[in-house]
């Protein structure tokens, strides 16, 4: 009996075992495919673009709180409240340290919804900021929609006034709006900007002269581009308002057209090509929800890898992020809480990305892509990428006016459409202009 009884003790202890290291392999899987995660920064307001310097450090543009100089803005807003609380921020062991403060931030509307500096890249050792102004641009008034060096010194310096050049150029052909919202380094040396507002890629030299690369008329709201290993810029759309799910994109540029590479996306802010060669595409949130009032779903935030057998989630589960970057580690760094958080509410996260990710089907495409964008092709051959339609896919709301008092997660805005553009163009008249792209940002007008 007592050989039986332990016999059937070391049994029960067997399965103890197995049932325990099954629990806890299991969440070591969960963990993995959302992403093991650290906060390597804290206590940032509205923190926006990243990028790794030549000496190893993240730098961290924080669009800051906005202002107490009160100003008429443009609808929905009607208000906005301008200062200077943007900041670059240098991040070393978990310290963060400004490295150029005073840049302007607008707090708009009654919500509120704050712009200010959006991204930041380096070109070779000089550090480039680009700074959002999301309104409208009426003629006679400055504008604040900037590409900005950063000193040794913190020293800022304009290289181009991106404003005045949507205003004297209007490459979408609808009315003149800007709202950069994204910052790359060009193989040649340039720097490329995704403007928001204005519906269109530029191209900047270091010496300030400002180009059109491609321009979209059907609202898209471009806000990221990222280059290959191959010199090829892509560019992420986060899609008009109402922000159905499967109306956002990518597309890889050829000349001065794109091509539709991955389809049926949701709100993405950010793309990034890692060093495994994969382009990585980041989505603000999931799911909008319409309310009342409408609004993002918390937590519904997302990394997507493109491989050639499709798309994977690779994290999971952040709230609000706005931009990412690969550290000289290997590791994915993600602003969180970026979009109406509390004060000091902002985050940056260090994510271990896994081997293999979740399988994602992409939702049937809910918007149509730009005329002379072609069908969807993958990365590494060439032909169609895998896409269903969703289960969860809604259709297509019709397009509402905006909400006098946004949702906290609502995205980069960009420009208005020519309903508003009677009351816009006066309205915006009273201030200096920096408005809205810190997601924030998006919530666009479909035109």
């Amino acid at each position: 009996m007592m050989v039986v009884g332990g016999s059937m003790a070391r049994i029960v202890l067997a399965l103890i075992l197995t049932l325990v290291l099954s629990l806890g392999l299991s969440g070591v899987t969960q963990t993995a495919a959302q992403g093991s995660r650290t906060v390597v920064a804290s206590g940032l307001d509205s923190p926006r673009g990243l990028t790794f310097g030549p000496d190893g450090k993240l730098y961290v543009a924080e669009a800051g709180t906005g202002g107490d100089e009160p100003s008429a803005w443009v609808p929905p807003f009607q208000s906005a409240k301008i200062g200077t609380s943007g900041r670059i921020l240098r991040v070393d062991g978990g310290q963060a340290t400004a490295v150029a403060t005073g840049l302007q931030s607008v707090a708009i509307g009654p919500a509120p919804e704050v712009v200010g500096p959006q991204d930041v890249v380096f070109v070779g050792s000089t550090l480039y900021a680009l700074v959002g102004q999301a309104n409208a641009l009426p003629t006679g008034v400055p504008t604040l929609s900037l590409l900005v060096k950063i000193g040794a010194d913190g020293k800022v310096e304009t290289v181009a006034d991106l404003g005045k050049y949507e205003k004297d150029n209007n490459p979408d052909g609808t009315v003149p709006d800007s709202n950069p919202f994204s910052l790359a380094a060009a193989p040649d040396g340039s720097l490329y900007v995704a403007d928001a507002g204005g519906n269109d890629l530029l191209k900047v030299t270091t010496d300030g002269q400002v180009s059109t690369v491609a321009a979209w008329k059907d609202n898209p709201v471009p806000t990221s581009v990222a280059f290959d290993k191959n010199g090829r810029a892509h560019v992420g759309f986060l899609s008009p308002n109402p922000f159905v799910k499967g109306s956002a994109r990518v597309e890889r540029i050829n000349g001065s057209t794109g091509e539709v590479m991955v389809p049926g996306l949701m709100t993405v802010v950010d793309l990034k090509v890692g060093p495994d060669g994969n382009l990585y595409i980041l989505e603000h949130a999931g799911e909008r929800i319409m309310g009342p009032p409408p609004h993002f779903l918390e937590k519904s935030g997302r990394v997507l890898r493109v491989t050639s057998s499709g798309l994977e989630a690779v994290a999971t589960e952040l709230n609000f992020p706005t931009k990412m970057a690969f550290g000289p580690d290997g590791a994915l760094y993600v602003s969180n809480n970026a979009v109406g958080a509390p004060p000091k509410g902002g985050e940056v996260l260090r994510i271990m990305l896994p081997e293999k990710g979740t399988p994602v089907v992409a939702a049937a495409p809910a918007a149509q892509p730009s005329p002379a964008a072609k069908p969807a092709a993958s990365p590494s051959t060439g032909g169609p990428l895998p896409a269903a339609p969703s289960p969860a896919a809604k259709p297509a709301a019709p397009a509402q006016a905006p909400v006098a008092a946004p949702s906290p997660s609502a995205l980069p805005r960009t420009g208005v459409g020519p309903d508003l553009a009677a009351t816009a163009l006066p309205v915006a008249g009273a201030g200096a202009a920096l408005a809205l792209a810190g997601l924030g940002m998006l919530r666009r007008r479909r035109r």
